[in-house]
């Protein structure tokens, strides 16, 4: 998954493919520990694609918590 795709995605989807991708990332590990994962560089990816996610979600907080003025008196 890239950047440009997750920019394009709502903060409600986003959340949905980082639950996703951390249940993903858990039932590999427990494959590995088993012998039954062939494909271990996936983890990595998974984890990459988690980061993204994250980065992304991140971006936006700041964003609205810049845009929400500050009530001073």
């Amino acid at each position: 998954m890239t950047m440009k795709d997750i920019r394009e995605l709502e903060t409600k989807r986003i959340h949905e493919q980082l639950r996703s991708a951390r249940d993903k990332v858990r039932e590999l590990r427990f494959g590995l520990i088993n012998r039954e994962v062939k494909h271990v560089r996936e983890v990595r990816q998974l984890k990459r694609d988690i980061a993204r996610l994250l980065t992304v979600l991140k971006e936006r907080l700041t964003v609205d918590k810049t845009k929400t003025p500050d009530h001073k008196a």
